[in-house]
């Protein structure tokens, strides 16, 4: 089992995600171009399966789709490839290349990709560190004459502690 820092290294040595079928075909024939072996395009293509498997968290039409072989059988590389496409197919993973075109344009409880601009997360991380820092201070502010009424006497004298008396 690769760990995510291997496979984000190994998905950025393959150029990148593979996210639509045409991008599937085009870095296959790129791999062929450069004289890979059927067993590297093997790998390469349960590299990206694996990567969003683990860490996409997609799902496919069976378990078998992010495996190299079935019951000790390996897959062909055209049976891989073809898993490969329908794990895509089958998460909804839109072929549009402008990630702000595929936010506006998936409702929010698809289960494929959702992308923000790093200016909205930051803005939406901020405005979350607000309201925590809000949501402290009023707890804060509500608890304080329990504790006040804890530590002191109702004349203002501070009770007596075990520590205090040793």
């Amino acid at each position: 089992m690769q760990s995510t820092a291997a496979l984000v290294n190994e998905i950025a040595r393959l150029d990148s995600l593979w996210t639509t079928k045409d991008s599937v075909k085009s870095h296959i024939r790129n791999l062929e171009i450069e004289q890979h072996s059927d067993e590297s395009i093997r790998r390469a293509i349960l590299t990206q399966l694996s990567f969003m498997h683990k860490r996409l968290k997609c799902k496919g039409p069976s378990k078998e789709h992010f495996q190299l072989t079935h019951r000790q059988k390996p897959y062909t590389r055209s049976e891989m490839e073809n898993h490969l496409q329908e794990v895509l197919v089958y998460n909804n993973l839109q072929p549009e290349s402008e990630p702000h075109k595929l936010a506006q344009s998936q409702p929010k409880e698809s289960s494929g990709f959702q992308y923000a601009f790093e200016e909205e997360q930051s803005i939406s991380f901020d405005e979350q560190q607000r309201k925590m820092i809000i949501k402290i201070d009023e707890e804060r502010k509500r608890d304080r004459p329990r504790v006040l009424s804890f530590i002191f006497k109702t004349d203002g004298q501070p009770r007596p502690t075990d520590l205090g008396q040793y």
